[in-house]
């Protein structure tokens, strides 16, 4: 039986949809929107339920939602990487590679999003522009070609990695993007190496996950290459659009979904203070007067 919604949102794991787009589904959904969160990589090791702590995760990101006021959630079931493939065991790893066993596994994950897809019918589907390039985040981002074009695909901004200045930028520059340029500055669609390498010392996430000097010097001349490297013919056009609050009692309830994950909260922000000072400096970099903002990235068919 075939049920329908407006909007599909597609989270790698149990918290993306809700870091990044927190304020988007609170307003949706306040504006009488039909919204499905399904969560792809929703596992970790099958383990017996009184040590499954992707269990506490998941219980974690229904109380998220709930605060949301978005009620129909779903899980996937597939592993994060580090459980799928023992190759993902380094920040290295994760962020800057793939194993070749992905191209098999992208089928079976292909074939449980159609499926999703049937069910559902959405007019709308958001995906992560898989800025930070964690490799769930880059194969859940490819779903986009699978889907028929009379579906409108939005991208949104990975949070906290969007935080990292030159992030977007090299993100943009590796898909192949074009028609962003009217809505960054010059500054923003440059990798300014840097900007860069002292973002990676300040933004809690990125001090937290990188344990070893090697995996930062690797992450820096990956971005140094990046900057150097020709522009690709573009591969898909995209326009932005931004959504923000200065209504207080708004914010808060974001803030309050946010605060619901609490087993990641240390390693992403540290707490709810720093995560309060990083989202207010990321809507001044977009030059937003926001209490809270989101930016997100329509594909122009």
């Amino acid at each position: 039986m075939t049920k329908c919604c407006d909007y599909l949102f597609l989270s790698p794991h149990l918290d993306d949809a809700v870091l990044s787009c927190a304020l988007r589904l609170k307003l949706e959904k306040d504006a009488g929107k039909k919204i499905v969160v399904a969560t792809l990589f929703s596992n970790g090791l099958p383990l017996p339920v009184n040590l499954d702590l992707y269990g506490g995760r998941r219980s974690e990101d229904r109380t998220a939602l709930q605060i949301l006021g978005v009620q129909d959630h779903l899980y996937l079931g597939f592993s994060d990487a580090p459980f799928r493939n023992l190759f993902y065991h380094s920040f290295d790893r994760i962020i800057l590679r793939e194993h070749s066993n992905d191209s098999v596994f992208f089928k079976k994950l292909t074939e449980s999003v159609l499926e999703l897809y049937k069910e559902w019918s959405p007019e709308t589907i958001f995906l992560p522009l898989a800025v930070g390039t964690h490799i769930d985040h880059r194969l859940t981002h490819r779903l986009w070609s699978i889907f028929p074009p009379e579906v409108k695909i939005v991208f949104y901004e990975d949070r906290p990695y969007s935080f990292l200045p030159g992030s977007l930028a090299l993100r943009l520059k590796d898909i192949g993007a074009s028609g962003f340029e009217p809505y960054l500055s010059r500054q923003q669609s440059q990798i300014e190496l840097k900007s860069f390498v002292s973002g990676l010392k300040h933004t809690t996430m990125y001090k937290n996950l990188i344990f070893s000097r090697k995996d930062g010097l690797r992450y820096i001349f990956y971005a140094a290459r990046a900057a150097r490297a020709r522009p690709e013919e573009p591969k898909l056009t995209i326009g932005a659009e931004m959504v923000g609050t200065i209504d207080g009692d708004t914010s808060s309830v974001v803030e309050q979904a946010v605060a619901a994950y609490k087993t990641q909260i240390p390693a992403l922000f540290k707490d709810m203070e720093t995560f309060k000072k990083e989202s207010q400096s990321y809507c001044q970099s977009l030059d937003s007067e926001a209490l809270y903002c989101e930016r997100y990235w329509r594909l122009k068919r």
